[in-house]
Formats: C-alpha cells, structure tokens, sequence
C-alpha cells in the first residue's frame, strides 16, 4: 500500500519498519533488545493499532524503538497526537514538497546529529577514563594496618537474580527496576524472563492474573484483587 495513502499511524510504522530494513537488523533484534514483543513491533510497523494496547504504552514503544533505531522520536510522536494534526497539514511520508524536509534530508541531519554526539561522547569519555585512572592508582597508594585497600570498597560485584513473569491471561503490564529502568513494556502472552540485580516494580491493571516465579521456585501473586499501584517484588 503507498504509504500516501496510509493514515498517521501506518505512516510511522512504515517509515520505522523502513529504517529498520536499512540498517539490516531483524524484528527479533529489536523487540529483544527493548523487551517488547514481536507481536507488538509488528504490529505497529503495519500499522496495526487495533492489536495493540492503549496510546500511552504504544507511544512509549514507539519512542523506544526510534531511539533504538538512532531516531528522533519527537517528530513521530508528534504525528500521532491528533490535537496537532488538525492545525498543520497532514505529513506525507515524514516529508513533502510543501515547507518539509526530504525524508532523505531528515535522515541526513539526523546521522550529522548523532555524528557530533557520538564525537562529544568519546572526548567525556576519554576525560572520565583519565580521571578514572588517576583515581584509582591514589586508592591503591592507601593502606591500611599495613595492607592495601581501595577506599571506600563498594565495587563488589552484585548478584544477579532471574525471575519468570506469567499472566493467567493476556494482561498489559510495565516492569520496571528499582533504578526506574524499564525491562518491559507491553503484553504479557507468554512467560518472560527477567534478569536483575534490583528489585523490581510492576504496574497492571490485573495484578491478580500475574505471578512471579524466584530461581528458589517460589511462586508470587502480584496481587488479590484490582488495586491500581506499583507492586513492590524483592528478587532475592
């Protein structure tokens, strides 16, 4: 179908299934890189949105695979918010003849964008590694009662624990770590598992459905009844 012809929502798909394509990477690639499923991002680069759950969870996978994809979210998000839409004119392939830049020209300023974060990210870095060794080399240079320590010896590796997450049925959920780190987003249709060092926090509208599976083999229900909250998990 000409992607003319297609409505906001299946314009965006198409132009990041489009990108996806070019940059060589798989639907498996992606939906386990960000934790989402392969139902879902399918579903949305065929502009599907019928199959999937409500605008504020699409938009944030949308989001997330821009941003994977080395995007600017913004603009696409933008296309999705029918308030915005109804005082511009409708956006044609991300791109017209009209006032709007190439899709060609956009994906050029965008790659010169990445091109001056990546080049302003290896000069921090490069800055921070250089601080990194000469700290180190004076934590060496401490002793104590006539051994050598570094100070302040937090740099213990931590423990990582797996979890298995399963829905009696199909429930929309957002799992997220202590650190607010987001580990998925979307359905649950089948088990997921889930590897961490944190706790976790669990968002769904039915926590009842939900159960939490430790290495040890016990079992969690999230919740007995419908209480909209944040679900509190201690992996170990």
């Amino acid at each position: 179908m000409p992607e003319e012809s297609l409505n906001p929502f299946g314009q965006v798909g198409s132009f990041l299934k489009q990108t996806r394509e070019e940059q060589g990477l798989s639907v498996s690639e992606i939906a386990s890189s960000l934790r989402i499923g392969e139902e879902q991002l399918v579903a949305i680069e065929n502009g599907e949105e019928h199959l999937l759950p409500e605008k504020v969870f699409v938009k944030a996978m949308i989001r997330r695979v821009a941003e994977r994809l080395g995007l600017d979210s913004s603009p696409l998000i933008k296309k999705l918010d029918p308030k915005k839409l109804q005082s511009e004119k409708s956006i044609r392939a991300l791109g017209t003849n009209e006032k709007e830049v190439s899709l060609t020209d956009y994906l050029k300023d965008i790659n010169l964008i990445t091109s001056c974060f990546v080049l302003l990210f290896l000069i921090i870095s490069s800055s921070i590694i250089l601080r990194i060794g000469t700290r180190t080399d004076s934590l060496q240079k401490t002793t104590i009662e006539g051994k050598e320590e570094l100070s302040g010896s937090n740099l213990a590796s931590q423990d990582i624990y797996a979890l298995q997450i399963s829905s009696l049925k199909p429930t929309k959920a957002t799992i997220k770590d202590s650190q607010d780190k987001v580990l998925f987003e979307g359905i649950i249709l089948r088990p997921i598992r889930i590897e961490t060092t944190y706790n976790l926090q669990i968002f769904s509208r039915r926590p009842d459905l939900i159960e939490i599976t430790k290495e040890s083999g016990d079992k969690i229900k999230l919740g007995k009844g419908r209480k909209l909250k944040w679900y509190r998990i201690d992996v170990n």
